[in-house]
């Protein structure tokens, strides 16, 4: 669907953002906050970027996923192109990706053949309507009163200080009880509702070609968040160029196991209105296509 995976790497880069200032907006006095909402409402203005990404889940201190990075995006041109590597399931795939009009291209290196996902009508619309959701300003502010309502009063947790290049950074760092329980319910019955989807979901993703059921264990009770630690790095100019994010959950498969989830994120941000996305021309290349019904499992993942 046209500017899904640019959207999804919006998303992603300035989510961490949307957190932290959904989860103080309570706390208009704070300084680390009206420096988090001012960074994210600039944020939104964003024309072009890359994005410097590691991403790992881990399980009892075993990695089950893993992937590293660097994606050029330009919103106004509706480009997307990036390097990334991935390593799941004893697979290890080095992938050049680029996203421009309504195309989605794969391409894996030592391999001369290209990918194709020409996306229908059926998920233009779905992306249609997402984005329109987005764009409304009634559920902008309905999503924000339910994150407070969920996250409670936690301004007095932020920190914030002073860099020595002049750059303000912004951390929460929780544990324990200092966790709302209304955030570790939704935590709960999401990782629930996730893991019974993916029980009807086929195995294999015919893109990556990784088993998508060994990437994450099927937790099943005694859910919880175990740790939460967010920082951000705003600089002189109210942008968001770094932002790192752990998370630690605990609970129970099915069989009682005991399982302690590690999922990390960092993400390093530059060429700030300045990035232009690689394109590829196809003329004369081996091209693949691919019906976008057939991995509608493994683009939901």
């Amino acid at each position: 669907m046209r500017k899904k995976l640019l959207v999804t790497c919006l998303a992603v880069s300035l989510g961490i953002v949307l957190l932290f200032t959904s989860a103080f907006a309570g706390a208009t006095s704070n300084a680390g906050y009206d420096l988090l909402k001012d960074a994210w409402k600039n944020s939104q203005n964003l024309k072009s970027f890359t994005a410097d990404l590691k991403f790992s889940v881990d399980d009892n201190g075993k990695n089950l996923l893993s992937a590293q990075g660097s994606i050029k995006a330009s919103k106004d041109k509706e480009l997307m192109s990036g390097k990334l590597n991935i390593a799941a399931d004893d697979v290890k795939k080095a992938l050049d990706v680029y996203c421009g009009e309504d195309k989605f291209i794969i391409k894996e290196e030592n391999k001369e053949e290209y990918q194709v996902i020409s996306h229908d009508e059926k998920h233009k619309n779905r992306f249609r309507k997402h984005h329109e959701m987005e764009s409304n300003k009634d559920m902008s502010e309905i999503h924000e009163f339910l994150m407070d309502t969920l996250v409670g009063n936690l301004k007095n947790q932020i920190q914030s200080q002073k860099t020595n290049t002049g750059s303000n950074k912004v951390e929460l760092d929780l544990s324990g009880s200092q966790i709302p329980a209304p955030l570790n319910t939704l935590i709960s019955l999401g990782i629930k509702n996730k893991g019974e989807k993916h029980k009807e979901m086929q195995k294999d993703c015919p893109i990556l070609g990784i088993d998508l059921s060994k990437t994450h264990p099927e937790l099943e009770k005694d859910i919880r968040i175990a740790k939460i630690n967010l920082s951000a790095e705003i600089n002189k100019e109210s942008f968001v160029e770094k932002t790192s994010a752990t998370f630690i959950i605990t609970g129970k498969d099915a069989q009682g196991k005991k399982h302690e989830i590690k999922i990390s994120l960092n993400i390093n941000l530059s060429g700030i209105n300045s990035t232009t996305p690689d394109t590829i021309d196809l003329t004369g290349k081996k091209v693949i296509n691919i019906d976008p019904s057939k991995i509608g499992h493994c683009d939901s993942f």
